[in-house]
This record gives structure tokens, sequence and C-alpha cells, in this order.
């Protein structure tokens, strides 16, 4: 839901965008241009604009976007995810050096505050996570990857983003076709990436995977460790946080539903 507006996906390829107007709902909007089933919506924060992020079953991801005027333009990525996507989530609005220098909230003044960078990530058939970026720099919005998480053996089923708007500290929650529900964690600076890195070589045992290291498209250093929370006996589906971000609920294909706190 965004305000009134409800944004629907389907087998039939359509993503069909909703309105309540005195109690009965209708079509605002229908976008038709993917090829193959569309598997996921989700509306950016409410800071952004009026914007929705689709993923469809041929690999490709849409960023529909309302203007002043009420018209919808989409943006395209294509071959976001080999075979298919199967679940979009977007980051909370906090302005990007904030996310990575934290130390910004007590020296930047409002007159230097810049726009928040706009951030989603994404999971596909192809077992992997994807953190993608919006960049402006050319003055037409390109959708760029900024960073590629590896840690399921198998299709990504559902990633989710955490709502809260801890600066210092950033955490998506993802699960997939191989049981595991994984907890990924940012570090914002070169000394904690080297204490991650440390801690999850000395210690064999863990429950950290190791997360390959793929170059930043972006001024900003970040490395994401990874933890496997469960790995469960079955698929696991779906993974959703609480709005205060410290729940997370948790169902599967064992027909169970679980609250992880």
């Amino acid at each position: 839901m965004y305000g009134s507006l409800l944004a629907s996906c389907g087998y039939d390829r359509k993503v069909i965008i909703w309105q309540q107007i005195s109690g009965r709902w209708g079509k605002v909007f229908e976008y038709c241009e993917h090829a193959s089933s569309v598997n996921c919506v989700c509306w950016a924060p409410h800071s952004y604009g009026l914007m929705l992020a689709c993923g469809s079953s041929d690999g490709t991801i849409s960023i529909l976007v309302s203007d002043e005027t009420q018209s919808w333009r989409a943006f395209r990525i294509s071959d976001a995810h080999s075979v298919g996507v199967n679940s979009v989530s977007w980051a909370p609005s906090i302005d990007a050096e904030f996310i990575f220098n934290p130390s910004l909230v007590t020296t930047t003044t409002n007159n230097s505050l810049h726009h928040p960078i706009k951030r989603f990530v994404s999971g596909g058939c192809d077992s992997l996570i994807k953190i993608w970026r919006e960049d402006v720099s050319s003055g037409n919005p390109e959708w760029v990857e900024e960073t590629r998480l590896d840690g399921h053996t198998d299709w990504v089923r559902d990633v989710a983003w955490c709502p809260s708007l801890n600066i210092s500290r950033q955490l998506i929650a993802s699960c997939g076709q191989d049981g595991r529900l994984i907890i990924w964690q940012s570090a914002n600076n070169d000394n904690e990436i080297r204490m991650m890195n440390t801690s999850t070589a000395n210690n064999p045992n863990s429950n950290e995977i190791e997360s390959k290291d793929f170059p930043s498209t972006t001024q900003y250093s970040t490395f994401w460790r990874p933890t496997i929370l469960y790995t469960y006996s079955d698929v696991v589906w779906n993974v959703s946080w609480s709005v205060t971000g410290n729940i997370l609920a948790v169902s599967g294909g064992d027909n169970k539903f679980e609250v992880v706190s």
C-alpha cells in the first residue's frame, strides 16, 4: 500500500496499480512490458516519491515512477538476475553519507545535506542477492549494481531490508530454496571490516560464511557480513521485518511460521 494505492502483480505479466475512491477500487495504471510472470512488487519509502519496484521471471527489474502530472515512467534493469527475479526490497531513506560515515551526523550542517541516494536489494534464481543504487550523475536516472552478495546455494526466495533507521548498521534478511535464513550486516570502516574478516577466518565453526569481495561502484566502501541464522529442512519462502526492525517473521515450506527477535 502507498496511501490509497495498491499494487498487484501476477502470472499474466502485468503490474496493476489500484486506487480506492469512495469505497471502490479502480485501475490507475497498468504496466504490461514484462515478457514473463511478475513475481514481486515493492513500494519505495514515501520520501522517494511515488515509486514502485517490480521483479519478473524474465530476469528484469522495472522501476515505475509517477511524476507531478500523474504520468508513469518505467526504468528497466535488464538481466538483473539470470532465470528470474523473486524478490525486491527498498532500503530505508537515509542519506548514504550518514550510512557509510556516521560521524557526519554531528559534523554536517543542514545547508550541506545531500539528497538521499535511493537503494534497493533483490534476490533471484541465480542464487545471488544484489544491491542496486540510483545513479543521477549523467542527469538521467540510471540503476547500477552496487554490491553482489553470495551466500545461498539455491534460489533466493525472499529478501527484506531492515526498515530501522540505524545509521551505524544496516541489516538485510534473506531466505532461499536451500533452507537458509541469512542476516547480512554492513560494516562501515576499514577497522570494522578487518575485525569481521579476522573473526570469520579464526573461527571455522562459526555460522558466518565468506562473502566474495566485489569491486564497489560507489565512493563508499562497504562490506556485508553474512551470518546463517538457521538452516531449515525445507524451503524458506518469506521474511518480513517489524516496523521497528527488531523482530523478523519467517515462513517456510514446512507449513510453520516463526518469529525471530
